[in-house]
């Protein structure tokens, strides 16, 4: 007996050093701490959630990276095009090519992406991987522009014509390339200075540095420009084409329980609105494909990746 009241007066000491604690951190970092309560409601809310994109029936897949659908206007950008949405099963790119991707064998498939996420992916997944960041990274833009990755899925397309095609462009996801856009410094600066590095969501969140509108309206620019270059890409290419999204982007909405606006794309955050993206279908000429062993993967040096993570926004904060 005297044992067990013991143990339960440490138990109870150890549960009181945890609530003074999580009391301590809630006064230091509140917005954070309220945003992990929120993610937690809303992974237990939604356990399973989530497509297969790479068992759908396409010759070319165009991922946007960090797309919200409504933004799109794919309406009047593809009016003969089927247009619906489907689940991602990830809330930012590192679970959506582990998911996607990681443990397949897709050797019928080459694989153009700007994403630097790539770098964690296992060797023998596709027949080709064409990774951009280190030919195609602009260094003033800090990110891969577009124009790049259509240029080389181009390129793929003529050199591998018995292929799927993967194209994972890295807009609309930030640094925003328009006009109003420039107005909102994000990422390292050109020089590599990582005390200059601005992520505009988060500071949104924290700080309210950046008006919302603003914010937004840039956000909307990078989606402008990404579905341009994806239509652009699309008149070259033959075959079944798919448009979507690894995966969508919190703009302000109230979070639960605690009703905190929550911006940008967590990893592990199971938000509907995170999840959910476009998948817009365009039909053509049918090609053959086959599956031929991988190829020799060119790799980056760790540092050059973390360069690239930092830039786009996947470094602690």
């Amino acid at each position: 007996m005297l044992s067990r009241v013991f143990t339960s007066g440490r138990s109870m000491a150890s549960n009181l050093r945890k609530v003074l604690k999580g009391i301590v951190l809630f006064r230091q970092r509140p917005y954070q701490m309220s945003a992990l309560v929120d993610q937690y409601w809303y992974n237990l809310r939604y356990r399973s959630i989530g497509d297969e994109f790479v068992n759908e029936d396409w010759d070319n897949l165009l991922i946007l990276d960090a797309a919200r659908p409504e933004m799109l206007d794919a309406e009047s950008v593809f009016p003969d095009a089927r247009i619906t949405k489907k689940m991602s099963p990830a809330s930012s790119s590192p679970g959506f090519i582990e998911r996607q991707f990681s443990g397949r064998e897709l050797h019928d498939t080459v694989y153009v992406t700007a994403n630097p996420h790539v770098h964690d992916l296992k060797d023998g997944v596709f027949h080709k991987v064409i990774n951009l960041l280190a030919t195609d990274w602009d260094e003033e833009l800090q990110t891969v522009p577009p124009e790049a990755v259509v240029d080389a899925a181009i390129d793929a397309y003529h050199d591998y014509p018995d292929k799927r095609l993967i194209v994972h462009f890295m807009q609309p996801h930030f640094p925003f390339l328009d006009q109003t856009g420039k107005q909102i410094p994000s990422g390292i600066s050109p020089k590599g200075d990582s005390t200059e590095y601005r992520h505009p969501w988060f500071e949104q969140m924290r700080d309210q540095e950046h008006n919302h509108d603003i914010l937004v309206t840039a956000y909307k620019e990078n989606h402008k420009i990404a579905i341009k270059n994806a239509k652009g890409l699309i008149n070259d290419l033959t075959g079944k084409t798919i448009v979507t999204a690894d995966h969508a982007n919190l703009i302000g909405e109230r979070g639960f329980p605690i009703p905190i606006r929550l911006y940008g794309h967590p990893q592990d955050f199971k938000h509907p609105n995170l999840h959910r993206v476009p998948w817009i279908s365009i039909d053509g000429q049918r090609r053959t494909v086959v599956a031929d062993p991988p190829s020799e993967r060119e790799k980056l040096e760790d540092e050059t990746v973390e360069d690239r993570l930092a830039a786009l926004g996947y470094t602690n904060q």
